[in-house]
């Protein structure tokens, strides 16, 4: 009996010193690049969905997962999700749910793209907006992972920049014409009125000449 209970005592012990490792993995979201420039409507912007390293966990395994897209509704108007490397992908417009799951999940594989339609009208030049997946749930149906993720983009919208150019050229070109113009009109107001300035000077000579031959006149009749 006390054998029995010093290899029961022992077992425990061993249980308890034998390491244990938990299963973790992480699901990544990257774009095509960070700076995007609009030049038109219909532009579109890709992100993908990444899964990164596996820690205990097997290549080629059975892995679903679901998270909610959040983005900016003034920025973009539509969405489209598509599944790459043999996962199935689903996702609801209205809810903006994304569900995914395959039976051959490798690390550092992409295993979505999504792709962001840009609004054909944007007032500003540049903008910063944030794509999130939030409440992600990574499941084998053993272990279940909670994550958030989020990307930052820059948007330049160049037809801004020339809508503003060319506002300010209109601008200049109006302040030209209204400055001939102006100099134009005073030219023609100061024109009359140096026609006038002659026509009295001369009429003026002419009354002194004729005065004085009146005089000369009245002087030989005396």
């Amino acid at each position: 009996m006390r054998k029995t209970m010093i290899i029961c005592c022992l077992i425990i012990f061993l249980c308890f010193q034998v390491p244990t490792y938990a299963a973790n993995i992480e699901l990544n979201l990257e774009a095509d690049k960070q700076n995007y420039i609009v030049e038109g409507q219909g532009q579109k912007i890709e992100i993908y969905v990444k899964l990164g390293n596996f820690i205990n966990i097997p290549e080629k395994t059975s892995l679903g997962f679901s998270a909610m897209l959040a983005y900016d509704e003034n920025i973009f108007e539509n969405v489209n999700v598509s599944a790459v490397n043999e996962w199935n992908i689903l996702y609801n417009e209205n809810s903006h749910i994304l569900q995914g799951d395959t039976q051959k999940a490798n690390s550092n594989t992409t295993i979505a793209k999504i792709e962001l339609k840009l609004k054909g009208q944007t007032t500003k030049r540049n903008e910063r907006t944030i794509i999130r997946l939030k409440n992600i749930i990574i499941s084998d149906g053993n272990f279940e992972i909670k994550q958030e993720k989020e990307i930052e983009i820059n948007i330049t919208n160049s037809t801004v920049e020339e809508t503003t150019q060319q506002i300010k050229e209109i601008s200049v070109l109006t302040g030209e014409n209204s400055l001939k113009a102006m100099t134009s009109s005073s030219e023609n107001e100061r024109l009359p009125n140096v026609g006038l300035q002659k026509k009295l000077i001369i009429a003026i000579v002419i009354l002194l000449i004729a005065m004085i031959i009146f005089r000369i006149k009245a002087r030989k009749i005396k």
